[in-house]
């Protein structure tokens, strides 16, 4: 990090600063995300233009036999700096706030760079250690690895691989996060209906307290709507008989995620 510092623009300097003050507190504060955090906010087109510029030029000065593309130098000095813990959880925090266009940039670059790693999904959420209820239902977290989904396997990744991912992650104690995501929906106003954007929340929101069968499952929802009993959040259960036998599904592949059992 020394090396890196010098008579620069004043924009830069002030980057190379922040990720050198965090560097040196890494060992007090490991899993600190506010210098990746101040260092991301500080950005901005012309200062991150600058900043790819004269990693540029330090890369050459040394003659190392380095990647000179400017994103991947961007990335390495990011990850070198803060490391992949903490630029994760930094990500999650910002989300897409506005006026962070130059953050957002430089996460995608991140990103490429874990994928060009062979990280994949299940090797991002262990970044996390999100063991929290509160904070394993923040929007926030299913977001930011949604959006490294799609930047790495493409647009066609939908918040339900996302889902996936996380059931094999954290097993049947993500059924505490689907229920947050219930009463997340219900506090937005709309009824908690069962839809493709949301196939697991049914199969998963009461898991622990199911029984271990399809057939079960949805003979104990039939059950529910015709007393009309209400959500956790005072949100009728609405279920045509066909969504009933997609939750029938999903459930029966939730169970085989669970177990272990091919998919």
């Amino acid at each position: 990090m020394k090396t890196m510092l010098g008579l620069v623009e004043s924009d830069t300097n002030k980057l190379l600063t922040i990720a050198k003050a965090h560097t040196l507190s890494q060992q007090q504060s490991a899993s600190n995300a506010d210098r990746a955090i101040e260092f991301l906010t500080a950005l901005t087109d012309k200062n991150l233009g600058l900043f790819k510029k004269h990693l540029v030029k330090t890369v050459k000065k040394r003659k190392q036999p380095e990647e000179l593309d400017a994103d991947t130098l961007v990335a390495k000095f990011l990850v070198t700096s803060f490391g992949d813990e903490t630029l994760a959880k930094a990500f999650v925090k910002l989300g897409d706030a506005d006026g962070l266009l130059a953050a957002s940039k430089v996460r995608s670059m991140v990103f490429r760079k874990w994928a060009a790693e062979g990280k994949k999904l299940k090797d991002i959420i262990p970044l996390l250690k999100v063991t929290d209820d509160v904070e394993i239902f923040e929007p926030q977290v299913t977001n930011f690895l949604l959006k490294f989904g799609k930047e790495t396997e493409g647009p066609d990744f939908l918040i339900s691989d996302v889902n996936e991912a996380m059931l094999r992650h954290w097993g049947g104690n993500y059924a505490r996060y689907i229920s947050g995501i219930l009463r997340w929906e219900a506090k937005q106003g709309g009824a908690a209906k069962f839809t493709a954007g949301s196939r697991y929340h049914w199969a998963l929101s009461d898991l622990t307290q199911y029984p271990t069968s399809p057939d079960s499952l949805v003979n104990n929802l039939k059950i529910i709507q015709g007393q009309h009993s209400y959500l956790r959040d005072g949100e009728y259960l609405h279920l045509t008989d066909d969504q009933l036998k997609k939750v029938g599904e999903d459930y029966a592949h939730v169970l085989k995620l669970v177990s272990g059992d091919p998919v």
